[in-house]
C-alpha cells in the first residue's frame, strides 16, 4: 500500500487511504481520549513534571530503536515500543522505488527477430508454494485438480520441471529474467531484462494483477508492465480485472501472481471452498490445491475458442517435514507444476518447443517459452542448460547435486 500511495496521485492516495476507514476512526478516538488525558493530567502536574514525561516520550522510541539496532530485539519488537513505526513502511516502499528506478534505468536493446505473429492473449499464471506431487494432473491419489484434468490433451505438460530457488525472491526474478543464479547480487541490473520487458518491446500490452503484497525482486520485475494492480481478497477476485483487461483490443501479455497455497494454506480458500476434510495433515494444503484449480477453470472458460494460451507454473515448492510443510533447499520443494494450454486445439501444432516434455527442465525456461509464444525464436541460455540452483543462502549449486 505504502508503494502504491507513494506512486500514484493524491486522489488515488485517498481512495486507498479511505479503505481503511474502521482503523482511522480508531486512531481518530485514541487521539481524542489523549488530548483529554493531556488536559486532565495537566492540572495535577506542575510544569516540570510536564516537560520531564515530554522529554521522555520523545526520546524513549529512539533509544528503543538503537538498542534494537546495535543490541539485538529481545523484549519485543520495535512496533511495541515504537511510535513512529509504521514511518518504516513508507521509508521501505522510498528503497523499494530507487531500487526499482535503478533497474528500469538499464536499458536493454532487444534485437531479436519477429518469425511468425504469436498469440494475441496470453496469460502466466504464477502460483505460489505449489507442489505437483500434491496435484492430480501430475498423478495425485486425491482429485485435486479436476479441471485441469478436463483440458489435459490442450496442454503441453513439462513432467519433472523444477524451480531455481525455494522461496519466492530467488525464484521468480531468476525465472522471468536472464539474471542467473550464480551471479544474483552482483548482477541486479540483468533483472530489466525479463520477460515483461521483452514483451512491451514487440508489440504486446503488458498487465500485471496480483494478490500477493511487495515482494523484494518481483515488484520490480512487476514495475515494468504497462498495467499493475494489486488486490485484496482471495485469488478469486483477481478474475474480474482479469475479465476487463481482455477485452481490450490488440495483443496482450496478462501476468497473474496469485497467493495460491501460501502458507498458513488453511487461509487461501473461503471455509465454502472446503472439498476435503478427512483430519488428513494434507487437507488445507489440498484444498488451497483444489481452490488454484477452480480459478484456473474459470480462466480456461474465459479463454476457450480465443488465440490464447495460458502458461502456468508456482514459484517453488515444500518439502514434507514432521507433519508441515516447509521452505528449504532440497529437490522435494522444487517439484512444481509447469505447463503451456492452448485455448484452441489447433494451435498446439503451430509452436515448436525447444525443450520435450519427458525431460528435466527449470522452469528458467519461461523466457524462451514466452519468446516463443509472442513470435520470436527461442534462445539458448546457459542457465537453463546447466540447470543451476540458488540456495537460501545466495549461494549457487548444480540442481543434481541438491539434497533430497
Amino acid at each position: 500500500m505504502a508503494v502504491s500511495v507513494l506512486d500514484s496521485n493524491i486522489a488515488e492516495a485517498m481512495n486507498m487511504v479511505t479503505s481503511y476507514i474502521a482503523p482511522l476512526c480508531i486512531a481518530l478516538v485514541m487521539l481524542g481520549i489523549n488530548i483529554i488525558l493531556v488536559i486532565k493530567c495537566s492540572k495535577y502536574l506542575t510544569n516540570k513534571y510536564l516537560k520531564l514525561f515530554s522529554i521522555i516520550w520523545i526520546v524513549l522510541p529512539g533509544i528503543f530503536l538503537l538498542k534494537h539496532h546495535f543490541i539485538g530485539a529481545k523484549g519485543g519488537s520495535p512496533m511495541v515500543k515504537n511510535t513512529f513505526y509504521h514511518f518504516r513502511d513508507f521509508k521501505g516502499a522510498y528503497e523499494l522505488q530507487k531500487r526499482m528506478n535503478g533497474v528500469k534505468d538499464n536499458v536493454v536493446n532487444y534485437t531479436y527477430k519477429k518469425s511468425h505473429e504469436g498469440i494475441e492473449n496470453l496469460i502466466v499464471l504464477i502460483g505460489e508454494s505449489g507442489r505437483r506431487q500434491n496435484m492430480s494432473l501430475y498423478g495425485y491419489s486425491r482429485n485435486t485438480t479436476p479441471e485441469q484434468l478436463k483440458e489435459k490433451e490442450n496442454m503441453y505438460i513439462f513432467k519433472d520441471a523444477n524451480s531455481p530457488a525455494g522461496i519466492t525472491n530467488l525464484s521468480i526474478p531468476l525465472t522471468m529474467s536472464l539474471i542467473e543464479p550464480d551471479h544474483f547480487e552482483n548482477d541486479f541490473e540483468k533483472m530489466s531484462d525479463n520477460v515483461i520487458n521483452l514483451a512491451n518491446n514487440y508489440g504486446y500490452n503488458t498487465t500485471w494483477l496480483s494478490t500477493q503484497n511487495n515482494i523484494k525482486g518481483v515488484t520490480e520485475i512487476a514495475s515494468f508492465s504497462k498495467n499493475k494492480m494489486w488486490i485484496n481478497g482471495y485469488d478469486v477476485e483477481i478474475l474480474p480485472q482479469l475479465k476487463e483487461t481482455l477485452q481490450k483490443k490488440g495483443k496482450k501479455l496478462i501476468l497473474l501472481h496469485i497467493n495460491g497455497s501460501h502458507p498458513n494454506p488453511c487461509l487461501r480458500y473461503p471455509d465454502n471452498e472446503t472439498y476435503f476434510n478427512e483430519d488428513n495433515e494434507f487437507d488445507c494444503y489440498d484444498n488451497s490445491i483444489h481452490y488454484t484449480d477452480r480459478l484456473i477453470g474459470q480462466i480456461f472458460k474465459e479463454l476457450k475458442g480465443k488465440n490464447a494460451a495460458l502458461v502456468y507454473f508456482t514459484d517453488h515448492g515444500l518439502k514434507q517435514n514432521d507433519g508441515k510443510l516447509i521452505h528449504t533447499d532440497s529437490k522435494e520443494s522444487t517439484k512444481v507444476p509447469f505447463y503451456v494450454w492452448f485455448a484452441r486445439k489447433e494451435q498446439q501444432n503451430s509452436y515448436n518447443f525447444t525443450k520435450p516434455t519427458d525431460k528435466p527442465v527449470s522452469i528458467m525456461y519461461l523466457y524462451p517459452l514466452v519468446m516463443n509464444l509472442i513470435g520470436l525464436d527461442e534462445v539458448k541460455l546457459d542457465k537453463i542448460e546447466e540447470n543451476k540452483y540458488l540456495r537460501l543462502n545466495h549461494s549457487s549449486v548444480l540442481y543434481k547435486d541438491l539434497n533430497d
